[in-house]
């Protein structure tokens, strides 16, 4: 991992459940999420990179989107990133 990074949380109905920095000079320099659990990285400082695993083995095609996210690759991203940059816990995305 390098820069700095809030990870999101949320519940089912797109609410935020946690926020948390992660990165150098934070306490947290790791998070474990269970399977099945909506978040997104938040990158804070320009030239952030993770590093994102899970269990089994690996397939793009798995990966799944909240019904209130944006589609990948669509002008909707852009006002949604800027959104999560200022949700707190409990704002809600639906």
């Amino acid at each position: 991992m390098r820069g700095l990074f809030d990870l999101m949380v949320f519940d089912d109905t797109s609410r935020v459940i946690e926020r948390a920095s992660i990165g150098p000079g934070q306490d947290i320099i790791g998070f474990e999420i269970q399977p099945n659990i909506w978040h997104s990285w938040v990158p804070i400082a320009d030239g952030s990179v993770f590093f994102e695993t899970k269990l089994g083995p690996c397939d793009a095609r798995s990966s799944e989107f909240a019904a209130w996210s944006p589609e990948e690759d669509t002008p909707n991203v852009n006002e949604f990133l800027a959104r999560l940059r200022i949700a707190k816990v409990s704002t809600l995305f639906a």
